[in-house]
């Protein structure tokens, strides 16, 4: 494996800081009560898109725990519930979250077994509404803290990492898909990943034909009016993502 692929997931972390540390200071600057507590998981039966590297950051730290990779075999088959259940929901985000399927990555806790590497998506999901709204898994209903702008600064930075890597870049999918990849990734290298994506092609773990539905949906599913409006304006100042963290990457 090059020397960009093996560092992918390491490589998000620092980027992770960065980013918090802006995130929290518009939380305690800003008039944002924030309602989310620990143990509080409604958000994980969701299904959130994340990258590449963020899912590959997240393999990472479970193959970092000699307990947690004595579980694989049972966390991969939660993976392919959840993929399995999307795809037979037509990929319907609100109906989903009614089956109340967890994330592969919770545990019995109620808390994120990944914490530390948990993806952008999942990281800056700050709710300022009654939690019980949350319970309903209609988003639409749900008031959350806008930081499209943090999630853009991560998805730059991300794709930086992974052309870096010579890997594709700038995709965007449901994160147990981008779970499985990035253990492929570390499992096989960036050779084999390549050809195990097309190999995957019209099955549960067909990457390929995700990013086409959403580039059908313009990488919009399941958000609501304004926060398309939101998430335009974000990428319209994508400066702000290089800003924010570009000085916090460690060097090459």
């Amino acid at each position: 494996m090059n020397k960009q692929a093996k560092r992918l997931g390491r490589t998000m972390l620092p980027v992770f800081q960065a980013v918090d540390a802006k995130v929290a200071a518009h939380l305690a600057n800003g008039p944002h009560r924030v309602s989310c507590k620990a143990g509080c998981a409604h958000c994980c039966y969701l299904m959130p898109l994340t990258t590449l590297a963020e899912g590959t950051a997240a393999a990472e730290h479970v193959l970092s725990d000699p307990q947690a990779r004595l579980k694989l075999p049972t966390l991969l088959k939660r993976i392919e519930t959840q993929l399995r259940t999307y795809r037979d929901l037509e990929f319907n985000g609100e109906e989903y979250a009614r089956r109340m399927v967890p994330c592969a990555l919770l545990g019995g806790d109620n808390r994120c077994t990944v914490y530390p590497a948990r993806p952008s998506t999942c990281r800056y999901y700050y709710v300022v509404s009654d939690p019980t709204l949350c319970a309903t898994g209609n988003v639409e209903i749900v008031a959350k803290v806008n930081l499209l702008k943090a999630d853009i600064a991560v998805l730059v930075e991300a794709t930086r990492a992974e052309e870096r890597a010579g890997l594709p870049a700038c995709l965007l999918a449901p994160l147990p898909m981008m779970l499985y990849w990035g253990f492929r990734l570390l499992e096989v290298g960036p050779d084999g990943f390549v050809d195990g994506i097309r190999r995957a092609r019209g099955g549960i773990y067909d990457l390929i034909g995700w990013q086409k539905l959403a580039m059908a949906h313009q990488l919009k599913i399941d958000r609501t009016p304004s926060e398309r409006a939101a998430m335009d304006e974000a990428l319209r100042e994508a400066g702000f993502a290089i800003e924010l963290t570009t000085q916090e990457l460690p060097q090459e």
